[in-house]
C-alpha cells in the first residue's frame, strides 16, 4: 500500500468517526436534523389520517407515495430512524463508489475512489438523514447493470429514481432509448409498482403534491436555499434576484438554454448507450441531471462522482472539463460545509453546464462510436 493510499485512507477514516460522532452527539441530546424531522414528521401526518403536506421551512415535498419509504425509519422512533438513516446513508453511499469502480474501464485506482470518498456532501447527506446516498446507489446500480448488459434489471432499479423525479428527468429517457425494450419494461414494472403504491392515499393527494410543489417555487421559499441549488436555474434565479430581474424572465432564459442542451444530451447519451459506451452514456445523463434539472441541493450532488471518475479514468480526458469537474468538487464541497451560505450566485450549475457543453461536442463530433469493452466481455489478445 502506498504511502498516499494510506494518507487518503486515514483521511476517509477520520469523516467517518467525525460523522458518527456528530450524529451520536446529537442522538445524546435528543436534537435530530431538520433534514430527517421532514420525513419522520410526514409519516405522523400520515399515520394520523392528516395532510401529508404543509407549506413550512422543513417541508415534505416528495411524491405522496415516497411515504412508504419513512415508515420503517418512523416506527424505530425519531432518533433510532435518525440513526438508521445516517447509517444507510453512509453505507449506500460506499456501496455506489464500489459499483461505480467495478463499471468503469479501466477501472480507477484505489487512490481515485478514496479521494472520490472525501467528497463532502457523501459524509453531510447521511449525517442530516437524506436520502443522496441512496439515490446514488440507485443510479450506480442501473450503471452496474448496464455495462453488464442487463438492461431489464438497469431499468427496474432506476425506476426508483421516480421517488424523486428530477433525478428522473434524463436517466430514464436515455436509458430507455439506448438500452431498448427491455430496459423499457423494466421502467414500466417499476412504474406500475409506484402507481399500485399511491392508490391507497387516495387521488385527492396529487393535487395537495402539486400546490406543495408550487409553493415550494415562490420566490420566498427559493430564496430561503438558494446557495444551495447546484443547477442552472439555482444560478440564474439567485443571479436574477440580485439584479431585480422578473422569475419569468429568469426561467425563459434558462429554457433557452436548457432545453436545446436538454435535446442534444439525449441524442448524445441515448446513442453512446446503443453504441456500448455506457459509462459515457450515463455520465451525459447525470450531468445534464445536474446541470439542467430544476433542482438539486448539495446532498443530491454526490452523483456527480460518475462523471467525475468517468472522466479522470480517460486519458485523453479535456483538461478544461477536469478543471470545471474540480471547481465543481471544491464549490459543492463548501456549500455543504455551509461556508458559501451568503453566496449572492451560487456559480456551481453554470460550471456543470460548461462541463455538459464540453462532453457533448466530445461525444457528437466524435463520429459514429465504437463499442466499448465490458466487464463480461472476453478479452481477445
Amino acid at each position: 500500500m502506498t504511502r498516499t493510499r494510506v494518507a487518503l485512507s486515514g483521511v476517509v477514516a477520520l469523516f467517518l468517526v467525525w460523522t458518527l460522532l456528530v450524529a451520536w452527539a446529537r442522538w445524546e441530546v435528543g436534537e435530530v436534523p431538520g433534514d430527517y424531522l421532514c420525513f419522520d414528521r410526514a409519516a405522523s401526518r400520515f399515520l394520523a389520517g392528516e395532510p401529508l403536506y404543509v407549506h413550512e421551512w422543513d417541508h415534505f415535498d416528495s411524491p405522496p407515495y415516497f411515504v412508504w419509504l419513512t415508515l420503517p425509519a418512523h416506527a424505530l422512533g425519531v432518533i433510532g430512524g435518525d440513526a438508521l438513516a445516517t447509517i444507510a446513508g453512509l453505507l449506500l453511499s460506499a456501496l455506489a463508489l464500489v459499483l461505480v469502480r467495478r463499471s468503469i474501464d479501466p477501472t480507477p485506482s484505489p487512490e481515485a475512489m478514496l479521494a472520490a470518498a472525501l467528497y463532502v456532501p457523501l459524509w453531510l447527506s447521511g449525517a442530516i438523514g437524506q436520502w443522496g446516498g441512496a439515490f446514488f446507489a440507485v443510479i450506480a446500480s442501473g450503471l452496474f447493470f448496464a455495462t453488464r448488459r442487463r438492461p431489464l434489471e438497469a431499468g427496474l432499479v432506476l425506476s426508483l429514481l421516480l421517488a424523486k423525479p428530477p433525478l428522473a428527468i434524463f436517466v430514464l429517457p436515455i436509458v430507455a432509448i439506448g438500452l431498448g425494450r427491455r430496459a423499457i419494461v423494466g421502467v414500466a414494472m417499476g412504474a406500475l409498482a409506484w402507481a399500485l403504491l399511491s392508490l391507497p392515499l387516495g387521488a385527492h393527494v396529487w393535487n395537495e403534491w402539486l400546490e406543495q410543489i408550487a409553493w415550494a417555487q415562490t420566490p420566498q421559499a427559493i430564496a430561503q436555499h438558494r446557495w444551495q441549488h447546484h443547477t442552472l436555474l439555482g444560478s440564474f434565479r439567485a443571479l436574477g434576484s440580485m439584479l431585480s430581474v422578473a422569475p419569468d424572465v429568469v426561467r425563459l432564459a434558462w429554457l433557452v438554454i436548457a432545453v436545446p442542451l436538454g435535446l442534444a444530451a439525449l441524442v448524445a447519451g441515448s446513442r453512446l448507450l446503443r453504441a456500448g459506451e455506457v459509462t459515457a452514456g450515463m455520465a451525459i445523463a447525470v450531468l445534464a441531471t445536474i446541470a439542467l434539472g430544476p433542482y438539486l441541493r448539495y446532498y443530491d450532488s454526490q452523483i456527480v462522482l460518475i462523471p467525475v471518475l468517468v472522466l479522470f479514468s480517460r486519458p485523453e480526458r479535456s483538461k478544461i472539463a477536469g478543471g470545471l469537474a474540480l471547481a465543481y468538487l471544491l464549490l459543492a464541497s463548501l456549500d455543504a460545509a455551509y461556508f458559501q451560505e451568503q453566496a449572492e450566485v451560487p456559480v456551481e450549475g453554470i460550471l456543470a453546464t460548461g462541463w455538459l457543453v464540453l462532453e457533448l461536442c466530445d461525444a457528437l463530433r466524435s463520429g459514429p462510436p465504437r463499442p466499448q469493452r465490458t466487464a463480461i466481455d472476453p478479452v481477445v489478445p
